[in-house]
């Protein structure tokens, strides 16, 4: 379950660009989070950009210690960024 949050679905295991792919997959859920929910999208975009941060904070020792110093793996970053844009 960690290893699926980190990588926001598994896209962080993109053989290329896994970053690149988190970040697609994050614009991809903020497009339709604005489309189906339009009145409250940007309120919700930052809540959960929130609840990522908080959810990186927790994992990312265990991330750390499992795959080494700032795995390509842990692409939370880009997904907060996302949001927040």
């Amino acid at each position: 379950m960690r290893e699926g949050t980190i990588s926001f679905f598994f896209l962080g295991r993109a053989p290329v660009a896994p970053g690149t792919f988190g970040s697609l997959g994050a614009f991809g859920l903020a497009y339709l989070i604005s489309i189906y929910l339009s009145d409250i999208a940007g309120f919700l975009l930052l809540g959960l950009a929130g609840i990522f941060y908080y959810v990186g904070l927790q994992v990312a020792p265990w991330c750390e210690e499992k795959f080494g110093k700032d795995p390509s793996i842990f692409v939370l970053d880009e997904v907060i960024g996302a949001f927040i844009t």
